[in-house]
């Protein structure tokens, strides 16, 4: 990801958590010009992520919808999830296919790859798909399959076979567990994400998992696949949680996002 890349990503990233920033204040948050955020926000705009206003920008409303379906009271990880997507985004390299899960995390993620026409995704995520399909991005190729109710994303055969038949660069999951302390699997509180997930790491070089404070110590019913199986996880975790000590001994690369607001769950 090119250094423009990442600066348009910390500033959308910036105005997600706070709602409404100032051109001036952004200029000193991110060390640049305001002649240099202002075309940032021009190019977020024209991809439809946000709206400027006098003296500054806004959250686009008109994504309000996306939000929405993610409302399920967990507001409060929302500024975690935006920066680990922020700093998974750095993982995703010009021109790469990307299969991208379900999961709030990674819908995040889609949001900072909007402009990044250069990528073809594929996906079992339904708000991936409509955060994608709203902007002129990256190509789309939807797995198909059948809708998990409460879950937000394409389960089954023809959603396994989506993941089976193509060749990803790297992958982006989302985890409902991170084993326990001595425990080190990937684990979903559903069976059909969790075969979905399978063949998702299947399909990929690369598998990267997105996982908030909460997701880590604890084991759902379905495993999804060993930790040795995973390369990298971005989290919002302390980098001396305990509970990274069986991701790091599986092999795992640990990325911790920085500048995540202290908040509920593990530490």
């Amino acid at each position: 990801m090119s250094r423009t890349a990442t600066r348009r990503a910390e500033l959308l990233r910036r105005v997600r958590a706070a709602g409404e920033l100032g051109f001036t204040e952004l200029a000193e948050q991110l060390a640049v010009s305001e002649m240099t955020v202002r075309r940032d926000a021009h190019v977020l705009e024209t991809d439809g992520l946000l709206r400027r206003v006098h003296g500054g920008v806004i959250v686009n409303p008109e994504q309000g919808g996306v939000d929405r379906l993610f409302a399920t009271g967990d507001r409060d990880l929302h500024p975690a999830r935006t920066a680990i997507a922020a700093l998974g985004a750095t993982l995703v390299g010009e021109g790469e296919a990307v299969a991208l899960g379900a999961g709030a995390a990674v819908v995040e993620l889609a949001r900072v790859l909007t402009g990044r026409a250069d990528l073809t995704v594929v996906t079992s995520g339904l708000a991936v798909m409509t955060v994608l399909a709203a902007t002129a991005g990256p190509h789309v190729l939807a797995t198909g399959g059948l809708v998990e109710p409460g879950r937000l994303g394409l389960v089954g055969d023809r959603a396994e076979a989506g993941y089976a038949g193509v060749n990803c660069d790297i992958a982006f999951l989302a985890a409902d567990g991170i084993g326990g302390v001595g425990s080190a699997v990937l684990t979903s509180s559903s069976e059909g994400d969790a075969r979905v997930s399978v063949a998702a790491v299947r399909s990929a070089r690369r598998r990267v998992v997105l996982a908030d404070r909460t997701t880590l110590g604890r084991t759902e019913l379905f495993t999804v696949v060993p930790l040795t199986a995973v390369d990298v996880l971005v989290t919002d975790a302390e980098p001396d949680s305990p509970f990274l000590e069986p991701v790091r001994a599986a092999g795992v690369e640990v990325l911790v996002a920085a500048g995540v607001p202290t908040g509920p769950g593990v530490s």
